[in-house]
């Protein structure tokens, strides 16, 4: 199990295990990115699971999302075993110990004995006391590795414990030594041999990891996983305020029904008790499914939450490489918590109850034995649909037709323009500026001096044409008029304009 934890460390509650509260024993995670001890997390499969059932999954302790162990032989026992180790959490516990000078040797902890280390390995990532320091420089294929003094560690908070050897998942021990680009995947040599052989992009790690903290990628998604969380908050919020405006209803409803019973004493005592045994019943029925729904959105607040949490602690304290991994790791859960989560949001529904008093009963003109009727009302909700880091990889994805124009095929359609409402294309064979409704129709034309190429939006209405006779035309989308033109020394084909300035394309030279 895990070790008491001191609460000093600023990053303490990443490390702590949430089934034992303490600090991790051989970190574990599972897909949705919770960590457990594996002690502990075996433990709970071993509980929650029931033996005599056939299949291969466990809810997550946490946020309840399945986790399927593919490759099971259905032994119970083993699933934790299986489970991949969280070498990020692994690494902050070893930044801590050290931080605390409480690191000790583990080249010692092999041989069963307890030495203080005194400095670190970058490459073997491992600590070492004086006499192990000194047997680990006497071997040639160790010997020049880089030697970090922990006392240097503890004084010089610059200093990044970098772990120089992160194996692959999906081979034991193997060295992840490559980034796949087209799949968006740290590989090792395995990997990049048999099954990324075909791939067009493959990096060095070095490579991909370099710059990867200030990325705009690393960014967007920072942005985008508190944006969420804010998102989460405002609907967990939203939907407990409709569960205590709903018992304020229910409780209107009783004083209205006691009221009534007061008015007709006891001849419709027993219909009261009826009446409010249907409405205590619907009440708890209700009551209940809404708690549910606030319970299941703050269960998936909570995911995203702890991937803030891993997510920070990684751009403060952890790697390039580690960034980069957990940035996959979030990035390919992505997916599944949407799905979840739009899953959710399209079944909740505002309820409110009503009683529709009846008149007889309630002018008391004679005897009757039903006051009303109880009823709950379902209306649908409008939440904005959650998309979190959601990816397409045009290497690897399918590209849907959703709509095609039917164009002249014997004029030449160099190049196109789309805007909110309309099109507008270029038309090499008749000189001119097509501007079409989304329809295909034809809403108004500009004939131009020259042969039309490349469009390209310059700002607001305004647009340019490049064309054959060294001029580029700047037009009004709007009314479809030439506004100037700008002359150049040569023809333009391709160009766009950025900040103010145009990039032109004439072969052979982009200028």
């Amino acid at each position: 199990m895990a070790t008491a934890k001191d609460n000093n460390d600023n990053f303490e509650d990443l490390l702590t295990c949430t089934i034992c509260l303490e600090t991790f024993a051989v970190p574990k995670y599972l897909p949705c990115l919770h960590t457990f001890c594996k002690t502990c997390i075996n433990t709970y499969i071993l509980s929650s699971v029931d033996k005599g059932k056939t299949g291969s999954t466990f809810k997550c302790p946490i946020c309840r999302q399945d986790v399927l162990m593919e490759e099971s032989t259905g032994n119970l026992e083993t699933w934790a075993e299986q489970l991949p180790g969280n070498h990020f959490v692994t690494s902050m516990m070893d930044r801590q110990e050290i931080r605390k000078n409480e690191k000790m040797c583990d080249s010692c902890k092999v041989n069963n004995q307890s030495e203080k280390a005194r400095s670190l390995c970058t490459v073997c990532d491992e600590a070492f006391c004086s006499s192990c320091e000194t047997y680990h420089k006497s071997f040639k294929i160790s010997a020049k590795h880089p030697i970090i003094s922990l006392k240097d560690i503890e004084t010089n908070n610059g200093i990044e414990i970098v772990p120089s050897l992160i194996f692959c998942e999906e081979h034991s021990g193997e060295v992840i030594k490559a980034y796949c680009v087209d799949h968006s995947k740290p590989i090792c040599t395995l990997c990049a041999t048999l099954s990324h052989r075909k791939c067009d992009d493959v990096i060095t790690i070095e490579k991909a990891v370099s710059g990867i903290k200030k990325s705009h990628k690393a960014m967007e998604l920072s942005t985008e996983l508190n944006d969420t969380s804010k998102q989460m908050s405002n609907l967990i919020r939203d939907r407990k305020k409709h569960l205590t405006d709903f018992e304020k209803e229910v409780e209107a409803i009783l004083t209205k029904v006691s009221t009534m019973k007061n008015n007709i004493i006891e001849h419709l005592n027993k219909i009261e008790e009826q009446v409010n045994d249907e409405i205590i019943k619907s009440k708890k029925e209700t009551v209940l499914k809404l708690s549910e729904e606030s319970t299941d959105l703050e269960s998936l607040k909570s995911t995203v939450d702890n991937w803030i949490a891993i997510y920070d602690t990684c751009l403060h304290h952890g790697s390039e490489l580690q960034c980069l991994l957990e940035i996959n790791r979030i990035s390919e859960n992505n997916e599944k918590f949407v799905e979840a989560f739009n899953k959710g949001m399209s079944e909740i529904k505002n309820i409110s109850m009503h009683l529709q008093a009846n008149d007889i009963a309630e002018n008391f003109a004679k005897r009757v034995t039903i006051i009303g009727e109880v009823k709950l009302v379902e209306t649908s909700t409008k939440f904005p649909k959650l998309s979190l880091g959601k990816t397409i990889n045009f290497h690897t994805g399918n590209i849907n037709v959703i709509k095609c124009i039917d164009l002249n095929a014997q004029t030449v359609y160099l190049s196109g323009l789309f805007l909110k409402d309309v099109f507008i294309f270029t038309n090499g064979h008749s000189y001119k500026l097509l501007k079409l409704s989304h329809n295909g129709d034809i809403l108004s034309e500009l004939k131009l001096s020259a042969k039309p190429y490349d469009i390209a939006l310059i700002k607001g209405t305004r647009a340019g044409v490049s064309s054959n006779s060294k001029t580029i035309f700047i037009i009004n989308t709007q009314d479809m008029t030439l506004c100037h033109k700008v002359a150049f020394t040569y023809p333009v084909h391709g160009f766009c304009h950025v900040n103010g300035e145009f990039i032109l394309a004439s072969s052979p030279a982009i200028t």
